[in-house]
């Protein structure tokens, strides 16, 4: 008997190698920030870790790092560089906002100073055309996503106080499918005001 589970679990593990990538979503990436890896890398509902004993009153300021972006985050969108820049200056400044309303946001770290790391591990544009009429949406073909990866640490002993991990992908009623970047931009402001409200 056990060797049948054995043989089983062994099969299983072989074929879900074998698998598109397409095929393994909802499989998290051990490394999703490495290059080569496939769609999903990030669960579909936030997974959120506070540490115990995480006490955010003891903190009154925040310095927020430029944002990490994986090499394979477009997954194959033609995205000139600039616009990845902009994309890490979009999701810093929606932290430093959203942070701002509890935490002042400063140039270095410090006593009192909260450290938030972020990691954009999918930024996939959406495609505005496909996505004018309802028949030209079959399959999503046109829709966005992005996925992230959030920490917030003290500043000075680097100790993680919470992480934050999601991947969100365009909502079918809404005005940001017609936008090239109105997706992964409302993802940003979102997942910021989700992890400043989480750090208090």
């Amino acid at each position: 008997m056990l060797t049948r589970i054995l043989l089983v679990s062994a099969a299983a593990a072989a074929a879900l190698a074998a698998a598109p990538a397409g095929c393994r979503r909802g499989v998290l990436n051990q490394d999703p920030m490495a290059p080569g890896m496939g769609e999903a890398v990030a669960p579909k509902d936030p997974v959120v870790k506070r540490a115990a004993g995480a006490d955010f009153a003891a903190y009154s300021m925040v310095f927020v790092e430029e944002p990490s972006i994986a090499p394979d985050a477009t997954q194959g969108a033609d995205v000139k560089p600039d616009q990845l820049r902009s994309l890490q200056d979009t999701m810093r400044d929606d932290l430093k906002k959203a942070f701002g309303d509890r935490y002042k946001p400063v140039g270095e770290i410090g006593d009192g100073t909260l450290l938030v790391r972020t990691w954009i591990m999918r930024a996939v544009p959406n495609s505005p055309l496909q996505n004018i009429a309802p028949q030209s949406q079959v399959g999503r073909g046109g829709y966005g996503y992005a996925a992230i990866r959030i920490e917030v640490l003290d500043s000075r002993s680097r100790r993680e106080l919470l992480s934050f991990t999601h991947e969100r992908s365009t909502e079918r009623f809404s005005l940001e499918k017609l936008s090239e970047w109105g997706s992964v931009q409302k993802s940003f402001s979102t997942w910021a005001d989700e992890v400043a409200t989480l750090a208090r």
